[in-house]
């Protein structure tokens, strides 16, 4: 099973946000909200969507909320993913 990554939510964000992969956030801005990345509560509602679909995890609605941060939501997703028995 891969691990879910900042790069994996890059993209999810990207694809949430309609955007053409041309906005990123560095490592180092993981640790800033999704409000401080400028995203909004619609898209962060589809990124939990894609997740769910994707990856097969639940994501609750406060986990991508804009208070909250991109390296919490990979931490959480991997959380997940982990104590999923395959």
């Amino acid at each position: 099973m891969n691990d879910f990554t900042l790069d994996d939510l890059r993209g999810v964000l990207n694809q949430a946000a309609g955007e053409d992969g041309s906005f990123t956030f560095g490592d180092a801005d993981a640790g800033l909200t999704y409000a401080e990345l400028g995203y909004d509560s619609l898209v962060l509602l589809e990124v939990a969507a894609v997740i769910s679909a994707t990856w097969g995890v639940q994501v609750p609605d406060e986990a991508v909320d804009v208070s909250a941060t991109p390296r919490g939501t990979v931490e959480l997703v991997r959380g997940k993913r982990v104590a999923v028995p395959a």
